[in-house]
């Protein structure tokens, strides 16, 4: 007992307030625990929210990477909203950057984000594919409403060409390059009729050779003279160094030479012995064009007549003509003479040799790295038919190189395949389009290694055709085919389906399924306008998807719309929204469509097809299309191609003087 020793008062005040200040310890802990915990939850949260926003955001580009743009929405768990918004950035044609961020107001009013990045890219274009920029961001929304124009005439101002004709047909633009076609319709660009600067006498034809050779320079009667005996031949007259200065992008279509001579007096015993076409090399051409036909007599008169020989769309036998080989001075033509047999002596008078070569421009290839000032980067060297195109598609072939797809302007129904590689570019491949004869192609789309041409009605065949393009050098026969009954004006190709706008009054547009490429088959009832205007007033032009929503444009039509929005997700058509484009007395239809972001950028005309337009309208509501503006191009000219790159629209339309224009469109 003595070794016991109890608490003293004051030992157990000390020892009280021990325990009550590491009770009040643990007290105090505990909130905090438990907001540590709150935030961890709302900070995992957040992570799979912003996760989960990035994993939407790749989904929608393998949908269509077009679909990929800036959002922002609210998301609501618990009683805590988060704020969510995404950004997008283009990085280059086919990469967009993603930022995604989430926000939220934390405990005790504190600010709390989290942010993640990613890269999406375009699925679905491999190769090739559309390099416009889908993305318009704030300020180039509110840009857009007040757009920067430039004009640019392809030949004066682009070309260096104020002479030369520019029908333009379509315009792709591809990589920092504006591919242009072009048709041969209207009148033609030549140069001539030019007299020749050099002239000699070649013996290696005939017998008799000919005296005063340059007095066939100029028509002022003073000639060059052979004095042939019976049944005598001359030496070829031979006149070169035209000077002429044939543009480097032209393809030489045509060559016709004029010779004005005569017989010695009282004689009609001198006749065309050769006429020929001398290459840039000095060699003479196989082909003989001499005549005995009109306007002249089979012989040659006493009295002076020009004879022509070749013409606008004559090459002479040869399989192509470069601009630089007619420019060449030793380009030219040769005569020969010969005296018929049993007319004793004669003599053979040239007065005047003249040469006028007809071209045009089918194909241009333009450096847009500038993109306000195109520059002429090269041409097409030479093309097997004289026809010009009517659509083109640039893409970049699974196997090396990077080629033009055209249709031709021939009744012959041809396809061709450009190389772009070499300067000037050169066809690859042609081929002729079985069941066609006679036809025209109205439209081409390239996606994916697979060219699909539409064609007018065909009364004696399918209109709609499918070709393998893999091997640009070796076109196989139509993978497949698909009869409309009834013409194709464009055709848009989107996940696994063609989009067809037609000529038909009561639906002007079809979809087919391609799911199977090898057997198209027809998917839904398509889509009947309004309107029933039977003449080409409202039938089928534009198209243009972004994801499951197509924007469609009509001709011109009186008391209807002329853009519609569908929804594409059933097998048939529905109508979202839609738009006039009319304005104060206006009445315009719709040609090109593209859209970026929720704004529609259309390509318009008036109801005969002058007065292009550039038109911007908010979709963001189809069911409220709104202006975004109005602007006007080039009056008294044909919509011809639209298309854009970057923050660039380019514009192409084609005058009555057929001197073909470009406009460039951007936001300031």
């Amino acid at each position: 007992m003595k070794n016991f020793r109890g608490f003293s008062t004051l030992e157990m005040l000390i020892a009280m307030t021990v325990l009550l200040l590491a009770f009040s310890a643990t007290m105090m802990l505990l909130p905090g625990i438990q907001n540590n915990t709150v935030d961890t939850e709302v900070a995992v949260e957040a992570l799979n929210m912003v996760e989960r926003t990035l994993e939407n955001q790749q989904a929608l580009a393998r949908k269509d990477f077009k679909l990929v743009n800036g959002t922002t929405s609210q998301e609501t768990v618990g009683n805590l909203t988060y704020q969510k918004v995404v950004t997008a950035q283009s990085t280059d044609y086919f990469t967009k950057e993603v930022t995604a961020t989430v926000s939220w107001g934390g405990m005790y009013g504190r600010a709390q984000s989290m942010t993640l990045k990613t890269v999406v890219s375009n699925f679905e274009q491999s190769v090739g594919g559309d390099t416009c920029d889908s993305i318009l961001t704030d300020s180039q929304k509110i840009s857009w409403a007040s757009p920067q124009i430039t004009h640019k005439t392809l030949g004066a101002q682009i070309m260096g060409d104020a002479s030369g004709l520019y029908p333009i047909t379509d315009i792709d633009a591809y990589r920092k390059r504006l591919y242009v076609g072009m048709n041969t319709t209207g009148t033609l660009p030549s140069i001539g009729p030019k007299d020749g600067g050099t002239f000699s006498n070649d013996s290696s034809v005939g017998t008799v050779g000919w005296a005063n050779v340059t007095n066939a320079r100029l028509n002022d009667s003073a000639y060059a003279t052979a004095s042939l005996g019976n049944a005598q031949t001359s030496n070829y007259i031979k006149a070169t160094n035209f000077g002429f200065t044939i543009p480097n992008d032209a393809t030489i279509i045509g060559i016709k030479v004029d010779i004005d001579r005569k017989g010695s007096s009282n004689s009609n015993t001198v006749q065309d012995n050769a006429v020929r076409i001398i290459r840039a090399d000095g060699s003479l051409g196989g082909t003989n064009r001499a005549t005995t036909g009109t306007p002249c007599s089979s012989t040659w008169g006493t009295s002076d007549c020009t004879q022509g020989y070749g013409g606008t769309n004559d090459l002479w036998g040869e399989t192509g003509w470069s601009p630089a080989a007619v420019n060449d001075a030793d380009f030219g033509v040769a005569l020969s003479a010969v005296s018929l047999a049993g007319s004793g002596n004669r003599t053979a008078s040239v007065d005047h040799i003249k040469v006028t070569v007809t071209y045009t421009r089918q194909f241009s290839v333009l450096n847009i790295t500038t993109p306000t000032n195109p520059t002429f980067d090269k041409a097409l060297g030479s093309n097997v038919v004289s026809q010009g195109f009517t659509s083109i598609a640039i893409a970049t072939s699974t196997s090396a190189g990077s080629y033009a797809y055209v249709t031709t302007a021939s009744t012959t129904a041809q396809f061709q395949v450009i190389n772009l590689t070499p300067t000037p570019a050169i066809v690859l491949s042609t081929y002729k389009i079985p069941n066609a004869t006679g036809l025209i192609p109205n439209t081409l789309f390239y996606k994916d290694g697979y060219a699909y041409v539409g064609f007018p009605n065909n009364s004696s065949g399918p209109e709609f055709y499918i070709i393998d393009v893999h091997d640009p050098s070796s076109l196989p026969t139509p993978l497949a085919t698909f009869e409309v009954g009834r013409g194709i004006n464009t055709i848009y190709v989107k996940s696994g389906y063609a989009f067809i706008a037609t000529d038909n009054p009561a639906k002007e547009l079809i979809v087919l399924d391609l799911n199977n490429l090898a057997s198209p088959v027809l998917r839904g009832n398509g889509y009947n306008a309004p309107g029933s205007d039977t003449s080409t007033f409202g039938l089928g032009k534009a198209l243009y998807t972004v994801g499951d929503t197509l924007y469609f444009g009509r001709y011109y039509i009186s008391s209807d719309p002329e853009l519609a929005v569908l929804d594409t997700t059933s097998a048939t058509p529905t109508l979202l929204g839609s738009k006039d484009v009319n304005g104060l007395t206006e009445t315009r239809g719709v040609y090109n469509a593209i859209v970026r972001s929720n704004f529609a950028f259309l390509f318009t005309g008036n109801a005969t097809g002058s007065g292009t337009k550039l038109q911007i309208y908010n979709v963001t509501n189809p069911a409220n299309i709104t202006t975004v503006t109005s602007s006007d191009l080039i009056g008294s000219s044909e919509p011809r191609g639209f298309d854009c790159e970057s923050n660039y629209v380019y514009a192409a339309s084609v005058p009555s003087s057929n001197k073909g224009s470009i406009s460039i469109i951007t936001a300031p």
